[in-house]
């Protein structure tokens, strides 16, 4: 059982997971990071010392949640120095397990946006995404994750790089998208809540039921007289225009065979 982690990183991922845990009764022992002033913080909200020195660690702890960086989880993980039977995860979509020279080394990651000034309203909907170096290791990392989420999902290296990239296009693109919408709206005058009851119905649509069924606009309809004048619009702003007719073709190709 895990019942006692160090957590390592005061971000948003640590900020929102290591609070989490800590309700749901696991001791935290410590938190490392670089940022005094976030890892004190959340050092003080889970009843956890603060160090920032690797040497500082406990050494008593039963896993050790690697949620910095990528590059600072690997760079961490060959640096460090800890007890063999200890259990080291980090939470990353897109670093393997194999980070950690370790013999019980996992991962368990949160296949959801966090932010610290966004309260996390219902952690049992978000998917917790696992893989472990053994049997044993799997088995209590998966007692773990269900303290999070009831979601928990076995995946491979590889299925949670096709998981990250499924979720960059999703949501990242997605609010990308939103905001290019905003920002040509404010610079021509337009106030930019006209677009909510828009994006209420679309993402409405978009859960309910499938994205391929819900595609509206000029591209889905094969209207490329209306697309090209878009194009011709957007022509002041060569990498807007590339990014609308890209979209554009994709969702031709798509639905205009």
């Amino acid at each position: 059982m895990i019942k006692r982690i160090s957590v390592l990183g005061s971000g948003n991922v640590a900020y929102h997971l290591a609070r989490k845990l800590y309700a749901e009764g696991v001791a935290v022992d410590c938190v490392f990071s670089r940022n005094n002033e976030t890892g004190k913080s959340l050092a003080d909200d889970v009843g956890a010392y603060f160090t920032d020195k690797l040497q500082q660690l406990p050494q008593s702890s039963d896993a050790y949640l690697f949620m910095m960086s990528d590059t600072a989880n690997q760079s961490v993980a060959q640096q460090i120095a800890l007890p063999s039977d200890a259990i080291l995860i980090h939470t990353s979509g897109s670093l393997p397990k194999e980070i950690f020279d370790a013999k019980n080394a996992a991962v368990m990651y949160p296949f959801q946006t966090f932010s610290r000034d966004v309260k996390i309203e219902d952690f049992s909907s978000i998917p917790i995404c696992i893989e472990a170096s053994n049997a044993d290791t799997y088995h209590y990392v998966r007692c773990f994750a269900e303290k999070i989420s009831p979601l928990v999902y076995e995946l491979t290296f590889e299925q949670r790089k096709i998981l990250h990239i499924a979720g960059v296009f999703a949501s990242n693109f997605m609010n990308h998208s939103v905001f290019l919408g905003q920002k040509m709206l404010q610079e021509n005058n337009i106030p930019i809540s006209i677009l909510n009851p828009l994006l209420r119905q679309s993402f409405a649509k978009v859960l309910a039921g499938d994205a391929f069924l819900s595609q509206t606009g000029p591209a889905v309809r094969g209207d490329r007289k209306v697309v090209e004048s878009h194009i011709d619009m957007l022509s002041s702003d060569d990498k807007l225009a590339e990014i609308y007719r890209i979209m554009s073709e994709s969702i031709l190709k798509t639905y205009c065979k």
